[in-house]
C-alpha cells in the first residue's frame, strides 16, 4: 500500500516490467479470496450441510495468518521500517489469530448455527 505512505505504487527494479501484470493479478486474487470467503461464510452460518466449508475456512484463515506472520517479520527485519506499518501488521496478526480460534471452534461445532 505505497500510496498510504506518499510513495509511488509503481514497483520499480524488483520485478521485470513484463511480469508486472502477473504480480498485479496475484495481488488482486490475494485480496479477493478473503472477500469471497466472507460471503460464503455468511451463507454457511445459516445453511445446513456446510461443515466442510467451515473446515476449509479454518484452513484458509491459517494460510492468511501465516502470510501475515511472514509480512510482520519482514516489516520488523527491515532496518528503516515504519512503526505504523509494524503496528498495523501486529494488529492484523492478532485479528488473524482471533479468526483462527473462532473458525476452529466453528469447524468443530456439530450444529449448523454457531453464535
Amino acid at each position: 500500500m505505497p500510496l498510504f505512505h506518499g510513495l509511488s505504487p509503481e514497483i520499480e527494479s524488483h520485478v521485470a516490467p513484463e511480469r508486472l501484470p502477473l504480480v498485479f493479478r496475484a495481488m488482486l486474487v490475494y485480496f479477493l479470496v478473503p472477500l469471497g470467503a466472507y460471503v460464503l461464510t455468511s451463507y454457511a452460518s445459516s445453511a445446513p450441510g456446510w461443515r466442510r466449508w467451515r473446515c476449509f475456512q479454518f484452513g484458509l484463515s491459517v494460510v492468511y495468518t501465516l502470510t501475515n506472520v511472514a509480512h510482520f517479520l519482514v516489516d520488523i527485519l527491515i532496518l528503516d521500517s515504519r512503526s505504523d506499518q509494524v503496528l498495523l501488521m501486529a494488529v492484523m496478526l492478532l485479528l488473524g489469530l482471533l479468526i483462527n480460534a473462532e473458525s476452529w471452534r466453528w469447524c468443530r461445532s456439530k450444529s449448523s448455527w454457531h453464535i
